[in-house]
Formats: C-alpha cells, structure tokens, sequence
C-alpha cells in the first residue's frame, strides 16, 4: 500500500523485482486529481448522486497490463499501466480521469462503455471524451507462445490457452479435413 486516502487506496502490482516502483511525483498526485474531479462533478449532481460517489476506490499500478493505459473494474477498482504511463507520465492525469469516469458512470448510471453518461462525466471532468490513447506501445511488445499440432493435411499454431485445453482432454478438430490435432514433438518424423 502507498498511501492513505479518505476515499482512495493506491497500490502496486504484479511489479517484478527489477522494475522500479513508479515516481513519487506521479503516485502523489492521483489523491489531488481525485478530489479535484470530485470537486467538478458533485455540483452536477443531486445530494443522492453524490453519496453514490462516496466509497473507497482502489488505484493500482499493474505491470502486466498491455497495450490498454487503464481499466476500470466494477466500480471500486482502477488498473493503471505501470509500463506505459512510466514512459508517458503527461497521459497519467486523463488516463486516471477516463478511468474514474468509468467508475463513477458505473456508481451512477449503471453504465459501462463509453455511451452518454460517460461523455457528459467526462465532459464536466474537463477532459475529451476519446477512447483511444496515442500512446507508443511498440516498447510493450508482447509475443504469445504457440504450440505446434499437426492434422492430416496441414500444420496448425495453437495459443498457450488451447494447448492448455488440449492437455486437459479437449479435443480440436481441422476446419479443412476435420481431422483430430496432434501436437508436434520435437524430433518427431513427422513434424515437418
């Protein structure tokens, strides 16, 4: 746990040893962010909209995210991706305030995607109401593990996710010839 607050928690995660914990400077901003939302918002809002606003919120920075710069979980949880916005600390700031929209649509409305409500919370939060970030995540590279099986008439590259299946007694079958797929063994005669 970082640090404390009213209404916010912040926490690291999934950060292996070798990665640097994220910047103080960029960790202490998020609680006056947070209250300077609040401080936009709530005179929008009815005295029972507002109390919908009022729970603890969880903010994590994940070094397993991807290519996305946040993600909001139902409603109590924002993930911040610790490997982009370390390289991009200027998008930290509208990457946090499109999340929290994110919760405070779903506190309010029910709502997730982005549809009105988070449009008009995103409007009154001072910030664009854009999907996408522009962010460069060729530093994020990711290249999923394949698996290579084999049929009767070609040879097929499975994800580590079907070969798990797989493993577990699922069979999958060719489109083309229908055949079932055997996984290729290294050294195998017939592997290619």
């Amino acid at each position: 746990m970082l640090k404390s607050w009213p209404d916010l928690q912040l926490q690291i995660s999934h950060l292996p040893a070798q990665a640097p914990p994220p910047p103080p400077s960029l960790t202490a901003q998020i609680p006056a962010w947070h209250q300077t939302a609040l401080d936009r918002v709530k005179p929008q809002l009815s005295r029972s909209q507002r109390s919908k606003l009022e729970h603890p919120l969880l903010v994590v920075w994940n070094y397993r995210m991807r290519s996305c710069a946040g993600r909001a979980i139902a409603g109590t949880t924002i993930h911040l991706n610790y490997r982009l916005l370390i390289h991009n600390p200027e998008e930290l700031q509208a990457t946090y305030y499109h999340e929290l929209a994110h919760i405070w649509a779903y506190c309010l409305y029910g709502s997730r995607g982005h549809d009105q409500q988070w449009q008009t919370l995103m409007a009154w939060l001072g910030e664009s109401a854009t999907r996408t970030h522009r962010m460069n995540v060729t530093h994020l590279a990711y290249r999923q593990k394949r698996y290579l099986y084999r049929c009767d008439c070609q040879p097929h590259y499975l994800s580590a996710h079907r070969h798990a299946k797989i493993q577990r007694g699922l069979v999958y079958r060719c489109r083309t010839c229908e055949a079932k797929l055997w996984p290729v063994i290294a050294g195998d005669a017939n592997s290619g």
